[in-house]
């Protein structure tokens, strides 16, 4: 018989798998199936009202992490269930404190019933509140007992036996199950040649990233183009001089960040597992990142005479350098006087670059005659089209988005696998961590190009204004442009091809000549 009000209609079934059910689904067994066929058959038909099943497939400690539960929430907000059947109270969440707080004052202030195998909760009976309360609280004191001794028993894994608890297999090696150890894979000569590239040879990690795409050889992530941060994680990762790493950081509750722990509260295993590199190696690659870190923030948009001026010599691309001089004064006060030169990589010429950039203005100004109707329709349409990254590569924000959903897909597939026993839980962590690895780069790059993209949109806008306004030669049309991308789309939409003769002999020439081949279907 119903101890359910005549208003209350309809019922949601909420459906989780918990902790305990994973031991169950190691045997193969389908617990949320079993969840399912107790609740419909057993529980439910007690009550005769409608009830639509919910199914938590990606579950997780945090409201945040079951997105069907939301989905429940926000179905519970609108009126359309008075009610909400579920196996045990745990079944709704043992997570932090505030969540299990908004469940509670959720449930109590719309007065949703609550329904388990062994009773019906009424949340305007003290008794009954006072029971959700207990139960709330009793379920997150065994939620940290079972983490505790989880990670008590990864401590004693890491620190006494040298077993890999640090999360994701590293890029070339791959994790036996047997010893429970990192093992060097195929990829591991990719790795010992990266270090070789950057140790011995001297190169940076863009410089390696070109290398490797060169060479055909596919990131951790399976792509062509290799992100050097990714290598330089790479390089910084002591797993690869045979050291296991464990809880050298941890993420803070209150906000989210990841901080580095004391370094008495990490664990440190020497020789844990096979190296790819010797302990040398890997400290001469240490003591060169902190050398040659970055004192300013890398240059994301091209200057005004990137990929312009074509070496007379060698026919290759001439590229920009400085060099930064200190001067004593009279007076005893140090000078700091930067110099900027355009240069052959190949040959060795090189000029003064804003020498080559005035010979350029004056061409302009020869070129005054020529019509700019077609102008501002050609600055509007390349502001609309991809966006160059730091390193050279095109890509486009559209593009980021849909291989971070494509990801997203893949990683709740694999949940679902994991359910049907298709993949082991070892199967499922080890693919659920690439794909977690391949968001991270995802959303930093996404992030690059969204504030790269905003800013652009905004210099495009005032400089197609300033030239509309000014700009009644292409002269002074280059001069109002604010940034160098704008001036150096300007330059690439005026000139074929920009040639540059040197006078004298090889190395700095004051004395040069400039053969331009111009583009006039760019301008009309």
């Amino acid at each position: 018989m119903s101890n359910l009000p005549e208003f209350v209609t309809h019922i949601a079934c909420y459906l989780r798998r918990s902790r305990e059910d994973l031991e169950a689904e190691r045997r193969g067994e389908n617990t949320l199936l079993v969840q399912r066929q107790f609740m419909v058959n057993e529980v439910l038909p007690r009550f005769g009202t409608h009830c639509e099943v919910y199914e938590e497939v990606a579950s997780g400690d945090t409201i945040k992490d079951r997105p069907v539960f939301q989905q429940l929430m926000a179905d519970l907000e609108l009126g359309m269930y008075q009610a909400i059947a579920v196996k045990d109270l745990t079944r709704l969440g043992r997570g932090s404190y505030g969540d299990m707080g908004l469940v509670y004052d959720f449930i109590r202030d719309k007065r949703i019933f609550i329904i388990t195998a062994a009773s019906v909760l009424d949340p305007e009976n003290p008794d009954d509140l006072r029971n959700i309360r207990f139960s709330m609280f009793l379920s997150r004191e065994e939620y940290e007992a079972i983490v505790y001794r989880l990670v008590q028993g990864k401590y004693v894994k890491a620190q006494h036996l040298g077993q890999w608890v640090a999360g994701s297999v590293p890029y070339g090696y791959r994790y036996d199950r047997q010893v429970k150890k990192l093992v060097p894979d195929d990829c591991a000569k990719v790795v010992s040649h990266i270090f070789e590239l950057f140790v011995h040879e001297n190169r940076s990690t863009a410089a390696i990233s070109t290398h490797l795409r060169k060479m055909g050889i596919p990131s951790p992530a399976g792509k062509t183009y290799w992100n050097p941060q990714t290598i330089r994680r790479l390089l910084q990762n002591p797993a690869y001089k045979g050291t296991l790493a464990y809880k050298r950081t941890k993420r803070q509750k209150s906000d989210g960040k990841v901080v580095v722990r004391p370094k008495e509260e990490q664990i440190i295993v020497d020789h844990a597992h096979l190296p790819v590199v010797s302990e040398a190696v890997w400290e001469l690659a240490q003591q060169k990142i902190k050398r040659h870190r970055p004192k300013t923030p890398v240059q994301l948009t091209p200057t005004e005479l990137a990929g312009v001026i074509t070496c007379g010599t060698c026919r290759r691309k001439m590229v920009r350098q400085t060099s930064t001089r200190h001067y004593r004064r009279k007076d005893g006060e140090t000078s700091v006087y930067q110099r900027e030169f355009l240069a052959c990589p190949a040959c060795g010429h090189w000029v003064g670059y804003r020498a080559v950039e005035q010979q350029l203005i004056a061409v302009l100004n020869h070129l005054s005659a020529l019509p700019l109707d077609g102008l501002e329709k050609w600055l509007r349409e390349r502001a609309s089209r991809s966006i160059a990254t730091k390193n050279g590569q095109s890509a486009t924000l559209t593009d980021a988005m849909r291989r971070k959903s494509t990801i997203q897909r893949r990683l709740e597939k694999a949940r679902e696998f994991l359910l049907d026993g298709t993949l082991t839980k070892e199967e499922f962590e080890l693919t659920r961590n690439k794909h977690q690895r391949e968001l991270r780069d995802l959303e930093d790059e996404i992030k690059v190009l969204q504030d790269l993209k905003s800013r652009l949109e905004k210099e495009w806008n005032v400089d197609v204004q300033r030239v509309l306004v000014s700009g009644r030669t292409l002269a002074l049309a280059y001069r109002n442009l604010l940034g160098t991308e704008q001036k150096n789309l300007l330059l690439h939409s005026v000139f074929e091809e920009v040639e540059l003769l040197f006078r004298g002999k090889s190395g700095r020439h004051n004395r040069f000549d400039l053969n331009v081949s111009l583009a006039y279907e760019n301008l009309v």
